[in-house]
């Protein structure tokens, strides 16, 4: 997700060198972590990823939830 926020291509080759690219870890940016246990990725069925990301989004709170984190987080 953070290559694709940085607007470098999603990869299944991770190596040491590449690892770090579109690390993304400035002030303008939320993470949100949902918890549980760590879904492993299938590059052959991105669908069922994105499916299972909004399903644990929804669970947790949705748009009204980081709506309201949004507000509480303060700009640096």
């Amino acid at each position: 997700m953070a290559r694709l926020v940085a607007g470098k291509p999603a990869s299944d080759e991770l190596t040491h060198k590449t690892s770090t690219v579109g690390q993304v870890d400035t002030p303008d940016v939320l993470w949100v972590f949902f918890g549980g246990e760590a879904t492993k990725y299938d590059h052959t069925d991105e669908g069922k990823l994105a499916a299972d990301a909004k399903q644990a989004n929804a669970k947790w709170g949705g748009e009204a939830r980081l709506s309201d984190c949004l507000k509480r987080v303060p700009k640096n």
